[in-house]
């Protein structure tokens, strides 16, 4: 028999079953939200200048309050900008540490997830998105004043090296900022606050995997995850063609098996220690196939593979059981009663004795008594 695997006590996040059975999906909590808690801290540790932020009302803020404070859209120029109704950063922000810090997917926290994809996708490559947010760049100025006479667009961030002369020839230090964080094309800048966002994790400042991306894994993870059905929440095995499709999961199988290939002749099988058995621990499900059987017994229709779960049954439902797969084996059985509910009576090894034969057998008893 398989011992059942021991799931260490930072694995799980709860979950419901469509039948309302409380349930674990085998994902470590730790490792769920320690990459959002990581994205987090590098995004407090960003700030002011190094994300060209140098405007008074913003040289302050970390690039972790722009996103508090901007949500998943771009920003106005070296300025905090203003707050678009419904996708703010403050509920984002929210909802994700609810998600990642205390993660329970009873809660709707998946189809959350799966929300802020959605969003994310639609402003991704949009004028919404932070590197394609646009900026006046200049092409023509007065070069003893810096009075700029012509623009042309520019993508991701203001502080083109143009916008260094035009400054400085105001006698005003606005150093540019690198290259890659703005260009003349859409969807070609990569600006700090479009890296924290939906960058890939290889540009400078912030090499490390974005919020997006963040996203996508976590709800990949927990669709991926297997289930573990608790044992307050049994699957039962009952009803017709039960047997037939417990026998499909092979932990069950090999009890069963095992009882079979230790008979004897002339004595019962032995369903109250097989029943123990199948009910005394939770039961390894070794494949997608174990796991539609399971759903089946459940009645439930679950998206994820169930790894693990307990089960409950009758004696009869043994009985009936072993019965199945000792024809599959050619083992000869018979129930002890011969009509009726068969199965509620003892499952006895060899064939069932010819009446004749079990009636001489009786009248011979009863004259050796007389």
């Amino acid at each position: 028999m398989v011992k059942r695997k021991r799931v260490s006590k930072d694995k799980g996040i709860k979950t419901k079953l469509p039948d309302g059975t409380d349930a674990t999906i085998n994902v470590s909590k730790r490792s769920f939200g320690q990459a959002f808690q990581e994205w987090e801290r590098k995004a407090n540790g960003l700030a002011g200048d190094s994300i060209g932020m140098i405007s008074p009302e913003a040289s302050n803020m970390s690039l972790l309050d722009v996103v508090k404070e901007q949500g998943v859209i771009g920003r106005i120029k070296g300025k905090t900008g203003t707050k678009i109704k419904g996708k703010g950063g403050v509920a984002i922000f929210k909802a994700l540490k609810t998600i990642f810090n205390k993660p329970d997917m009873s809660k709707a926290q998946l189809p959350a997830l799966k929300a802020l994809d959605t969003l994310m996708n639609g402003i991704e490559g949009s004028s919404a998105d932070p590197r394609n947010i646009v900026f006046s760049n200049p092409v023509d100025w007065d070069e003893d004043t810096g009075r700029v006479l012509d623009t042309d667009p520019v993508y991701g961030h203001y502080r083109t090296d143009e916008y260094e002369i035009v400054r400085d020839l105001k006698d005003e230090d606005v150093p540019a900022v690198s290259s890659e964080w703005y260009n003349d094309s859409k969807n070609a800048a990569t600006p700090p606050f479009w890296q924290a966002l939906y960058g890939k994790g290889t540009n400078a400042p912030f090499n490390s995997p974005s919020l997006h991306m963040i996203v996508k894994q976590a709800i990949k993870d927990i669709e991926d995850a297997p289930i573990i059905i608790n044992k307050d929440n049994p699957v039962p095995i009952e009803g017709k063609k039960a047997a037939t499709t417990a026998l499909t999961i092979s932990v069950l199988r090999a009890i069963v098996e095992t009882e079979l290939n230790n008979g004897t002749e002339g004595k019962s099988f032995p369903d109250s220690r097989v029943r123990r058995l199948i009910v005394g621990q939770a039961q390894d499900i070794k494949n997608e196939k174990e796991s539609d059987a399971v759903e089946s017994l459940k009645r439930i229709n679950v998206p994820n593979d169930i790894e693990e779960c307990w089960f409950k049954l009758s004696r009869r439902q043994v009985k009936l059981m072993a019965f199945e797969l000792a024809k599959r084996k050619g083992i000869k059985m018979h129930f002890k009663q011969a009509s009726g509910d068969v199965a509620r009576s003892p499952l006895i090894f060899g064939e069932r004795p010819d009446p004749d034969t079990e009636k001489k057998s009786l009248d011979w008893k009863e004259m050796l008594v007389r």
